[in-house]
């Protein structure tokens, strides 16, 4: 009888535990990865690594391995190294990382790869979605060509266009120094800080902020602008281009 051929190889595999439904910033997520020996011969020096994206961090102490000999655990990216895997058996390698908070992206392509004394490089991966929101932003006011001394009142709306409910909103408007701050209506705004909290917006709802002011003396024939914009929001904003707006006034004598 002939000897039966020597096959060497490898394969990975990776999931996550999302679900199928994305992830909120902050959340953890873990990933799981197993490594087969699909040869006929043990694999030796087997290690595996996982870098991931732009978005994650390792969580501290969160690497598990469930593996048929002794090994080392590693730093990321690498999690495991130093491993045998006897022909036909398999290693487990469990890793939890923190979603950042705010949010950088509205998707997550993690990759996973293992190789040993004898195998080449192989790669998995992973792609979960993260929830976010499109936030938009219009100011207007209520007089744009008021007279000096006049009272007139600035008008800051902003809209979550979805998908997603938007969580830890704030809105940064800084008043010109042309213009005397008096009060403010419908919201939490502090004119130290310039900052209107809103909070939690779902998906769809507008708010607005109505802040009263005084055009000072002096001003007359100037033309002022008055900007509002997104300061923070725990997800990610896939439209940048309406985050803010502003609003002109032309003091007339």
């Amino acid at each position: 009888a002939g000897l039966a051929p020597v096959r060497r190889g490898l394969r990975i595999t990776k999931a996550s535990d999302s679900g199928g439904t994305c992830w909120d910033p902050g959340e953890t997520g873990t990933y799981t990865i197993v490594v087969f020996n699909t040869g006929t011969v043990a694999q030796t020096g087997v290690t595996v690594e996982d870098a991931f994206p732009a978005g994650m961090s390792f969580l501290t102490n969160s690497i598990n391995i469930w593996a048929p000999s002794s090994g080392f655990t590693g730093t990321p990216p690498t999690l495991a190294y130093g491993y045998t895997l006897p022909p036909g058996q398999a290693m487990t390698v469990t890793v939890r990382a923190v979603i950042s908070k705010p949010s950088i992206t509205n998707r997550l392509l993690n990759t996973a790869s293992t190789y040993s004394a004898s195998q080449p490089t192989l790669y998995a991966y992973v792609t979960d979605c993260v929830v976010y929101a499109d936030l938009g932003v219009v100011k207007d006011v209520s007089s744009p060509t008021p007279n000096p001394v006049q009272i007139i009142e600035y008008r800051v709306t902003i809209t979550n266009k979805g998908p997603d409910t938007a969580t830890g909103v704030q809105i940064y408007d800084d008043l010109p120094a042309e213009v005397q701050y008096n009060s403010h209506s419908n919201g939490t705004y502090d004119n130290g800080t310039h900052i209107w909290t809103i909070g939690t917006l779902p998906v769809s709802y507008s708010t607005s902020l109505w802040i009263n002011v005084t055009v000072r003396e002096g001003t007359a024939d100037l033309s002022i602008t008055n900007w509002a914009r997104v300061y923070s929001a725990d997800q990610y904003d896939p439209v940048s281009t309406n985050n803010q707006d502003d609003a002109v006034i032309r003091p007339t004598a």
